[in-house]
Protein backbone atom coordinates (compact mmCIF):
# COMPACT_ATOMS: atom_id res chain seq x y z
CA UNK A 1 0.00 0.00 0.00
CA UNK A 2 1.37 3.28 -1.10
CA UNK A 3 1.51 6.78 1.26
CA UNK A 4 -1.14 8.05 -0.63
CA UNK A 5 -3.71 4.97 -0.15
CA UNK A 6 -2.39 4.70 3.99
CA UNK A 7 -3.34 8.63 4.35
CA UNK A 8 -6.59 7.54 2.78
CA UNK A 9 -7.49 4.25 4.55
CA UNK A 10 -6.16 5.98 7.99
CA UNK A 11 -8.48 9.01 7.54
CA UNK A 12 -11.32 7.10 6.87
CA UNK A 13 -10.71 4.57 9.66
CA UNK A 14 -10.64 8.24 11.91
CA UNK A 15 -14.13 9.40 10.82
CA UNK A 16 -15.58 6.04 11.08
CA UNK A 17 -14.79 6.02 14.94
CA UNK A 18 -16.31 9.69 15.07
CA UNK A 19 -19.51 8.27 13.61
CA UNK A 20 -19.44 5.09 15.92
CA UNK A 21 -18.01 7.29 19.19
CA UNK A 22 -20.79 9.77 18.66
CA UNK A 23 -24.07 7.31 17.67
CA UNK A 24 -22.66 5.51 21.09
CA UNK A 25 -23.16 8.61 23.10
CA UNK A 26 -26.58 9.51 21.61
CA UNK A 27 -27.72 6.18 22.58
CA UNK A 28 -26.32 6.23 25.74
CA UNK A 29 -28.66 9.43 26.28
CA UNK A 30 -31.55 7.57 25.19
CA UNK A 31 -31.64 5.36 28.23
CA UNK A 32 -31.92 8.18 30.60
CA UNK A 33 -34.48 10.25 28.58
CA UNK A 34 -38.05 10.10 30.16
CA UNK A 35 -40.45 10.48 26.21
CA UNK A 36 -43.58 12.02 25.79
CA UNK A 37 -46.75 9.40 25.85
CA UNK A 38 -47.15 9.99 22.11
CA UNK A 39 -44.20 8.83 22.03
CA UNK A 40 -44.17 6.24 24.41
CA UNK A 41 -47.23 4.69 22.83
CA UNK A 42 -46.04 4.97 18.92
CA UNK A 43 -43.02 2.76 20.56
CA UNK A 44 -45.46 0.53 21.66
CA UNK A 45 -46.90 -0.16 18.99
CA UNK A 46 -43.62 -0.89 16.90
CA UNK A 47 -42.57 -3.36 19.30
CA UNK A 48 -45.74 -5.07 19.13
CA UNK A 49 -46.21 -4.81 15.60
CA UNK A 50 -42.82 -6.03 14.90
CA UNK A 51 -41.50 -8.46 18.13
CA UNK A 52 -45.11 -9.59 18.14
CA UNK A 53 -46.96 -9.89 15.31
CA UNK A 54 -49.93 -12.30 16.54
CA UNK A 55 -50.53 -9.43 19.35
CA UNK A 56 -50.92 -5.62 17.96
CA UNK A 57 -52.25 -3.20 20.20
CA UNK A 58 -56.32 -2.80 19.91
CA UNK A 59 -57.09 -0.01 17.15
CA UNK A 60 -58.08 2.71 19.79
CA UNK A 61 -54.33 2.25 21.13
CA UNK A 62 -52.47 2.24 17.48
CA UNK A 63 -51.09 5.74 16.27
CA UNK A 64 -50.05 7.64 19.27
CA UNK A 65 -53.17 6.79 20.95
CA UNK A 66 -52.14 5.78 23.93
CA UNK A 67 -53.06 8.06 27.10
CA UNK A 68 -50.26 9.50 29.74
CA UNK A 69 -51.77 7.53 32.79
CA UNK A 70 -51.25 3.82 30.31
CA UNK A 71 -47.53 4.89 30.74
CA UNK A 72 -46.24 6.11 33.81
CA UNK A 73 -42.79 8.05 33.44
CA UNK A 74 -39.97 6.51 34.81
CA UNK A 75 -37.87 9.20 36.81
CA UNK A 76 -34.68 10.30 35.14
CA UNK A 77 -31.57 8.29 36.48
CA UNK A 78 -28.58 9.92 36.13
CA UNK A 79 -25.33 7.81 36.02
CA UNK A 80 -21.89 7.28 37.64
CA UNK A 81 -20.73 5.85 33.97
CA UNK A 82 -22.02 5.21 30.34
CA UNK A 83 -21.26 2.08 28.11
CA UNK A 84 -18.35 4.30 26.55
CA UNK A 85 -15.28 5.08 28.05
CA UNK A 86 -13.33 8.36 28.81
CA UNK A 87 -10.80 7.73 25.08
CA UNK A 88 -13.76 7.41 23.04
CA UNK A 89 -15.27 10.93 24.11
CA UNK A 90 -11.75 12.74 24.13
CA UNK A 91 -11.58 11.23 20.54
CA UNK A 92 -14.76 13.56 19.68
CA UNK A 93 -13.02 16.77 21.10
CA UNK A 94 -9.78 15.96 19.33
CA UNK A 95 -10.91 17.90 15.97
CA UNK A 96 -10.43 21.81 17.16
CA UNK A 97 -9.66 24.39 14.48
CA UNK A 98 -5.86 25.91 15.06
CA UNK A 99 -7.06 29.17 15.20
CA UNK A 100 -10.48 30.46 16.81
CA UNK A 101 -13.83 30.25 14.37
CA UNK A 102 -15.13 33.70 15.67
CA UNK A 103 -16.78 35.93 13.06
CA UNK A 104 -15.23 39.45 12.61
CA UNK A 105 -11.82 38.11 14.40
CA UNK A 106 -10.33 36.38 11.22
CA UNK A 107 -8.09 38.98 10.05
CA UNK A 108 -7.28 40.61 13.51
CA UNK A 109 -5.78 37.36 15.15
CA UNK A 110 -2.15 37.30 15.44
CA UNK A 111 0.07 35.06 17.55
CA UNK A 112 -2.22 32.37 19.24
CA UNK A 113 -1.78 29.30 21.06
CA UNK A 114 -2.71 25.99 20.13
CA UNK A 115 -6.55 24.93 20.93
CA UNK A 116 -6.91 23.81 24.77
CA UNK A 117 -10.08 21.46 25.74
CA UNK A 118 -11.00 21.36 29.11
CA UNK A 119 -13.84 19.96 30.90
CA UNK A 120 -15.34 22.05 33.32
CA UNK A 121 -15.46 21.41 37.05
CA UNK A 122 -17.34 22.10 39.82
CA UNK A 123 -15.18 24.86 41.04
CA UNK A 124 -14.62 26.24 37.56
CA UNK A 125 -18.60 27.40 37.79
CA UNK A 126 -18.85 27.90 41.66
CA UNK A 127 -20.52 31.26 42.76
CA UNK A 128 -18.25 31.41 45.37
CA UNK A 129 -14.94 30.76 43.28
CA UNK A 130 -15.80 32.52 40.20
CA UNK A 131 -12.27 31.73 38.18
CA UNK A 132 -11.53 29.08 35.28
CA UNK A 133 -8.72 27.24 35.66
CA UNK A 134 -6.48 26.04 33.12
CA UNK A 135 -4.35 23.01 32.79
CA UNK A 136 -0.31 23.20 33.98
CA UNK A 137 0.70 22.30 30.88
CA UNK A 138 -0.92 24.87 28.65
CA UNK A 139 -0.01 27.60 30.64
CA UNK A 140 3.42 26.79 31.11
CA UNK A 141 3.90 25.56 26.99
CA UNK A 142 1.07 28.10 25.23
CA UNK A 143 0.32 30.81 27.53
CA UNK A 144 4.14 31.98 29.42
CA UNK A 145 5.65 32.13 25.86
CA UNK A 146 3.08 35.01 24.33
CA UNK A 147 3.53 37.08 27.54
CA UNK A 148 6.05 40.30 27.29
CA UNK A 149 7.98 40.93 30.12
CA UNK A 150 5.83 44.26 31.41
CA UNK A 151 3.12 42.30 31.73
CA UNK A 152 2.50 41.39 35.23
CA UNK A 153 0.81 37.82 35.05
CA UNK A 154 0.84 37.44 38.96
CA UNK A 155 -0.64 41.03 39.47
CA UNK A 156 -3.31 40.24 35.85
CA UNK A 157 -3.34 41.28 33.27
CA UNK A 158 -6.78 42.47 31.82
CA UNK A 159 -7.92 40.49 28.72
CA UNK A 160 -10.93 40.59 26.27
CA UNK A 161 -12.79 37.31 26.02
CA UNK A 162 -14.73 36.80 22.65
CA UNK A 163 -17.31 33.83 22.77
CA UNK A 164 -18.68 32.14 19.77
CA UNK A 165 -20.48 34.77 18.56
CA UNK A 166 -18.17 37.54 18.85
CA UNK A 167 -19.42 38.75 21.91
CA UNK A 168 -16.87 40.52 23.76
CA UNK A 169 -16.32 39.98 27.86
CA UNK A 170 -13.75 41.64 29.96
CA UNK A 171 -11.75 39.26 32.07
CA UNK A 172 -8.08 39.13 33.69
CA UNK A 173 -6.02 36.31 33.15
CA UNK A 174 -3.60 35.70 36.58
CA UNK A 175 -0.95 33.35 37.64
CA UNK A 176 -1.51 31.93 40.93
CA UNK A 177 1.95 31.74 41.62
CA UNK A 178 1.73 29.08 44.43
CA UNK A 179 0.22 26.44 42.21
CA UNK A 180 1.57 27.67 38.92
CA UNK A 181 -1.77 27.74 37.29
CA UNK A 182 -2.92 30.14 35.75
CA UNK A 183 -6.88 31.35 35.95
CA UNK A 184 -9.12 33.63 34.10
CA UNK A 185 -11.05 35.41 36.69
CA UNK A 186 -13.42 38.93 36.96
CA UNK A 187 -15.32 38.40 33.65
CA UNK A 188 -15.53 34.67 34.37
CA UNK A 189 -18.47 34.39 35.84
CA UNK A 190 -21.09 36.28 33.52
CA UNK A 191 -19.22 34.35 30.74
CA UNK A 192 -20.50 31.05 32.56
CA UNK A 193 -23.95 32.36 33.67
CA UNK A 194 -24.77 33.82 30.21
CA UNK A 195 -23.95 30.68 28.49
CA UNK A 196 -25.60 28.21 31.05
CA UNK A 197 -23.01 26.10 31.52
CA UNK A 198 -22.35 22.85 33.67
CA UNK A 199 -19.67 21.46 35.11
CA UNK A 200 -18.50 18.17 33.42
CA UNK A 201 -21.18 18.10 30.68
CA UNK A 202 -19.70 21.23 29.23
CA UNK A 203 -16.22 21.18 27.18
CA UNK A 204 -14.86 24.32 26.63
CA UNK A 205 -12.07 25.16 23.74
CA UNK A 206 -9.44 28.04 24.55
CA UNK A 207 -7.27 30.27 22.75
CA UNK A 208 -5.38 33.26 23.76
CA UNK A 209 -4.06 35.43 20.91
CA UNK A 210 -2.60 38.75 20.23
CA UNK A 211 -5.11 41.09 18.30
CA UNK A 212 -3.34 42.24 15.57
CA UNK A 213 -4.86 45.77 15.34
CA UNK A 214 -3.82 46.52 19.19
CA UNK A 215 -1.21 43.86 20.30
CA UNK A 216 -3.35 43.27 23.80
CA UNK A 217 -3.66 39.90 24.87
CA UNK A 218 -7.34 38.24 24.34
CA UNK A 219 -8.97 34.99 24.71
CA UNK A 220 -11.36 33.13 22.90
CA UNK A 221 -13.41 30.72 24.59
CA UNK A 222 -16.11 28.18 22.49
CA UNK A 223 -18.38 25.30 24.70
CA UNK A 224 -19.66 22.04 23.51
CA UNK A 225 -22.04 19.89 25.54
CA UNK A 226 -22.06 16.57 25.88
CA UNK A 227 -23.74 13.59 28.14
CA UNK A 228 -21.41 13.04 30.68
CA UNK A 229 -21.90 13.18 34.07
CA UNK A 230 -18.74 12.32 35.52
CA UNK A 231 -14.93 13.69 35.53
CA UNK A 232 -12.61 12.10 32.81
CA UNK A 233 -9.19 10.88 33.52
CA UNK A 234 -6.88 13.91 33.39
CA UNK A 235 -4.77 13.44 30.47
CA UNK A 236 -4.30 15.18 26.87
CA UNK A 237 -5.41 13.97 23.80
CA UNK A 238 -2.64 13.66 21.06
CA UNK A 239 -3.12 16.55 18.68
CA UNK A 240 -4.13 15.72 15.06
CA UNK A 241 -1.43 17.06 12.61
Amino acid sequence: MDDESAAAAAAKTHQDNRELCTAALQLATLMYTTPDPETLATLQQMKRNFLSPANPLPPNRRRGGGRAEDFPAAPIKLPSAYPIDDAQIKMLLRDQPPRPPIRGLETLIGQCTPPEVKQLTESDIKDSQARLSLPKPYGRESIKPLLTPDEDVEKGIPVTAYDADGERFEMKLKLWANRKVYVLTSGWKPFAKAHGLRHHEDFVTIWVFRKLDTGNLCVAITSRRLPVYWALKRSRPPAIQ
